[in-house]
C-alpha cells in the first residue's frame, strides 16, 4: 500500500481500495509531508485511582462524549445511585437525561455503560473474608447492614414481578395481550420499569421508618400497597389478576425454570436476597423487575 496526497486529503491505496488516513493515528512515516520535516507528537496525560472494591467506590461509569458533554460528573453519579446493584437500570437513566437535553443531537449516541464491584474483589469469598478480618467490628456491622448480594446462587426462590411486553422483544404481542396492555417500545418500557423502581424503593424507605430496620426485608415487601397497585396497573402477566398479597406472585420458581425465562433472567435472580429488586431483564416474554419474597 502506498499513501497518495498530502496534508488532510492525504489516501491510503491498496489492495482494498482508497480509504481516509487519520493524520493524528497511526504509522507515523503517513504523517511526514513530503518533504520528509519533523512530525507531531504528544505525550497522553494519564491519570489513576486506586479502587476499594464496593469499601469507598461502589461502581465506575464508562459514557461516550455527547453524555459527558451534557451531564455533570455528579448528575451522572446521583442518576446511577438511585439504582444501586441495577446497572442497566442506571445507565439507562443516566442516557436518557442526556439524551434530553438540548445539547445532544438526534443523531449523536448516548451510551452509558457501569461497572459494579461487588464486596471481596477479585478474589470473590476469600478476599471478602480477609477484608472482613482487617476491618474493625463497628465497620464490619455496617457493611453487613448495607451489602449489596455478592453473587451467591439459590437454587429455588419464591418471586413476584412486573411484566411489560415490548414491541422488538423474542416472543410477539397476543391478541389478548394487546387488547388489554399495548406493547411498548424497550425504550418506554425500561423508562416505565425504571419509574416503578424508583416508586417501590421510595415505599420501601418508608416502611423501614415505620416500622424499624429490624423487620426482615422480605417481611417489609409484602406489606407493600404500592406493588399491588402497579403490578395491576402495568403488568401482562396473568398472575397480576391475582388478589391481595397473591398479586405478581410467580410461586417458587426452581432454577430450571429460571433458565427457561432466559440466561439473563435465571442470572439475576441468583444473585438477589430476600426483599431485594432486580435489575430490568429481559426475557422470553418481555421486560420484568422481579422481587425475591423468599
Amino acid at each position: 500500500a502506498v499513501v497518495v496526497g498530502d496534508g488532510p486529503a492525504a489516501r491510503v491505496v491498496g489492495p482494498a481500495g482508497t480509504s481516509m488516513v487519520s493524520r493524528s493515528l497511526g504509522d507515523p512515516a503517513w504523517k511526514k509531508g513530503a518533504d520528509g520535516g519533523s512530525v507531531l507528537t504528544c505525550i497522553p496525560e494519564i491519570q489513576s485511582v486506586k479502587l476499594s472494591w464496593a469499601e469507598r467506590h461502589l461502581f465506575l461509569l464508562l459514557a461516550t462524549r455527547p453524555v459527558a458533554e451534557a451531564l455533570s460528573l455528579q448528575a451522572m453519579v446521583d442518576a446511577a445511585s438511585g439504582f444501586l446493584a441495577q446497572p442497566r437500570a442506571a445507565c439507562g437513566e443516566i442516557a436518557s437525561q442526556a439524551a434530553a437535553t438540548k445539547g445532544v443531537a438526534p443523531e449523536q449516541q448516548c451510551t452509558v455503560v457501569q461497572v459494579w464491584f461487588l464486596p471481596g474483589g477479585p478474589l470473590g469469598a476469600e478476599g471478602k473474608e480477609e477484608a472482613a478480618e482487617e476491618a474493625p467490628a463497628k465497620k464490619r456491622a455496617k457493611a453487613a447492614l448495607g451489602a449489596v448480594a455478592t453473587g451467591g446462587e439459590t437454587k429455588a426462590a419464591r418471586l413476584r414481578h412486573i411484566l411489560v411486553r415490548v414491541q422488538d422483544g423474542p416472543r410477539p404481542a397476543a391478541a389478548d395481550d394487546k387488547a388489554r396492555k399495548a406493547p411498548l417500545s424497550r425504550v418506554d418500557a425500561e423508562a416505565l420499569l425504571r419509574r416503578l423502581l424508583r416508586e417501590l424503593k421510595g415505599e420501601m424507605d418508608s416502611l423501614r421508618k415505620k416500622f424499624g430496620k429490624l423487620r426482615k426485608p422480605e417481611e417489609l415487601a409484602l406489606k407493600s400497597d404500592q406493588f399491588q397497585k402497579l403490578c395491576k396497573e402495568h403488568s401482562v402477566c396473568p398472575t397480576a389478576q391475582k388478589g391481595g398479597g397473591m398479586c405478581g406472585d410467580l410461586g417458587w420458581v426452581s432454577r430450571e425454570a429460571q433458565r427457561k425465562l432466559g440466561k439473563e433472567f435465571q442470572e439475576a435472580v441468583s444473585v438477589l436476597r430476600p426483599g431485594d429488586w432486580s435489575d430490568i431483564v429481559l426475557s422470553v416474554d418481555g421486560l420484568h423487575i422481579v422481587q425475591r419474597i423468599a
